[in-house]
Protein backbone atom coordinates (compact mmCIF):
# COMPACT_ATOMS: atom_id res chain seq x y z
CA UNK A 1 0.00 0.00 0.00
CA UNK A 2 1.70 3.17 -1.20
CA UNK A 3 -0.95 5.44 0.32
CA UNK A 4 -0.64 7.07 3.73
CA UNK A 5 -3.72 5.38 5.25
CA UNK A 6 -4.91 1.78 5.15
CA UNK A 7 -6.78 0.58 2.07
CA UNK A 8 -9.69 -1.82 1.64
CA UNK A 9 -9.00 -3.77 -1.56
CA UNK A 10 -11.21 -5.68 -3.96
CA UNK A 11 -9.98 -9.30 -4.00
CA UNK A 12 -11.12 -11.71 -6.71
CA UNK A 13 -10.68 -15.47 -6.26
CA UNK A 14 -11.35 -17.10 -9.63
CA UNK A 15 -12.18 -20.81 -9.48
CA UNK A 16 -12.39 -20.90 -5.67
CA UNK A 17 -14.93 -23.10 -3.88
CA UNK A 18 -15.45 -24.83 -0.56
CA UNK A 19 -13.92 -23.47 2.63
CA UNK A 20 -11.39 -20.64 2.27
CA UNK A 21 -9.42 -18.42 4.66
CA UNK A 22 -8.14 -15.03 3.50
CA UNK A 23 -5.48 -13.47 5.72
CA UNK A 24 -3.61 -10.19 5.39
CA UNK A 25 -0.46 -9.90 7.47
CA UNK A 26 -1.14 -10.67 11.13
CA UNK A 27 -4.89 -9.92 10.96
CA UNK A 28 -7.43 -12.57 11.87
CA UNK A 29 -8.56 -14.40 8.72
CA UNK A 30 -11.79 -13.78 6.87
CA UNK A 31 -13.37 -17.23 6.64
CA UNK A 32 -15.58 -18.22 3.72
CA UNK A 33 -17.47 -21.45 4.36
CA UNK A 34 -19.26 -23.56 1.78
CA UNK A 35 -18.68 -21.52 -1.37
CA UNK A 36 -20.43 -23.46 -4.14
CA UNK A 37 -18.35 -24.21 -7.24
CA UNK A 38 -21.24 -23.07 -9.46
CA UNK A 39 -20.37 -19.43 -8.59
CA UNK A 40 -17.03 -19.76 -10.41
CA UNK A 41 -15.23 -18.09 -7.52
CA UNK A 42 -15.95 -14.95 -5.55
CA UNK A 43 -15.23 -11.26 -5.15
CA UNK A 44 -14.36 -9.90 -1.71
CA UNK A 45 -15.20 -6.20 -1.53
CA UNK A 46 -13.42 -5.16 1.65
CA UNK A 47 -14.67 -1.57 1.44
CA UNK A 48 -18.35 -2.53 1.17
CA UNK A 49 -17.78 -5.56 3.45
CA UNK A 50 -19.48 -7.87 0.95
CA UNK A 51 -18.76 -11.24 -0.60
CA UNK A 52 -20.16 -11.61 -4.11
CA UNK A 53 -20.30 -14.39 -6.68
CA UNK A 54 -17.65 -14.04 -9.39
CA UNK A 55 -20.11 -12.36 -11.79
CA UNK A 56 -21.45 -10.09 -9.02
CA UNK A 57 -25.02 -11.35 -9.33
CA UNK A 58 -25.25 -13.07 -5.91
CA UNK A 59 -24.59 -11.56 -2.48
CA UNK A 60 -22.84 -14.27 -0.42
CA UNK A 61 -21.79 -12.35 2.68
CA UNK A 62 -23.73 -14.85 4.82
CA UNK A 63 -20.93 -17.37 4.07
CA UNK A 64 -18.32 -15.21 5.85
CA UNK A 65 -17.07 -15.14 9.41
CA UNK A 66 -14.62 -12.58 10.76
CA UNK A 67 -13.59 -9.10 9.72
CA UNK A 68 -12.95 -8.09 6.13
CA UNK A 69 -9.21 -7.48 5.72
CA UNK A 70 -7.45 -4.21 4.97
CA UNK A 71 -3.97 -3.42 3.69
CA UNK A 72 -2.01 -1.29 6.14
CA UNK A 73 0.44 1.33 4.88
CA UNK A 74 3.57 -0.31 3.50
CA UNK A 75 4.22 -3.90 2.46
CA UNK A 76 2.00 -6.75 3.59
CA UNK A 77 1.35 -10.38 2.71
CA UNK A 78 -1.97 -11.76 1.43
CA UNK A 79 -2.50 -15.48 2.09
CA UNK A 80 -5.36 -17.60 0.76
CA UNK A 81 -5.72 -21.12 2.15
CA UNK A 82 -8.26 -23.87 1.67
CA UNK A 83 -9.68 -24.69 -1.73
CA UNK A 84 -7.03 -23.24 -4.00
CA UNK A 85 -8.38 -20.69 -6.47
CA UNK A 86 -7.20 -20.70 -10.07
CA UNK A 87 -6.21 -17.04 -9.79
CA UNK A 88 -6.06 -14.30 -7.16
CA UNK A 89 -6.48 -10.73 -8.36
CA UNK A 90 -6.23 -7.67 -6.13
CA UNK A 91 -7.60 -4.29 -7.18
CA UNK A 92 -5.82 -1.85 -4.95
CA UNK A 93 -7.59 1.15 -3.51
CA UNK A 94 -4.78 3.26 -2.14
CA UNK A 95 -5.77 6.39 -0.27
CA UNK A 96 -4.06 9.57 0.86
CA UNK A 97 -5.11 12.19 3.36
Amino acid sequence: NLGDVSEKPLITLTGASGDIAVTVGEQEPLLIEGLDASYGGCVIDCDAMELLSLDGSELLTNLTTGDFPYFPVGRTVLTVTGSAPGAITVARRERWL
